[in-house]
């Protein structure tokens, strides 16, 4: 189930498309939450290095090839995930260390 925080900041990311929301806003919205609770995970010490290394390939190859980065820009603006995640999505996923 999606906790209302969720669905708050859900419906705030709709503001930046058309009027309506679209089943591509609300999937890129959902990889991102999915990236955002597996770094969280990671500081928490629930995954392992090798857990890790997995997600962390994952999710270079999501804003390397996929569009989830164009998606990125206009929502870490409205500061909808946690800080430390978003910092790290600034300083490893987008500028492609």
């Amino acid at each position: 189930m999606i906790s209302s925080n969720s669905f708050v900041a859900w419906k705030r990311l709709a503001k930046y498309y058309v009027c309506k929301p679209s089943r591509e806003l609300a999937y890129s919205f959902y990889i991102l939450w999915i990236c955002s609770h597996a770094y969280a995970m990671r500081q928490r010490n629930i995954l392992s290095d090798n857990d890790w290394a997995g997600w962390l390939q994952w999710m270079r190859n999501i804003f390397r090839k996929g569009t989830i980065k164009e998606m990125w820009a206009q929502v870490e603006t409205d500061r909808s995930f946690n800080p430390a995640f978003q910092n790290f999505v600034n300083t490893e996923m987008v500028a492609g260390k």
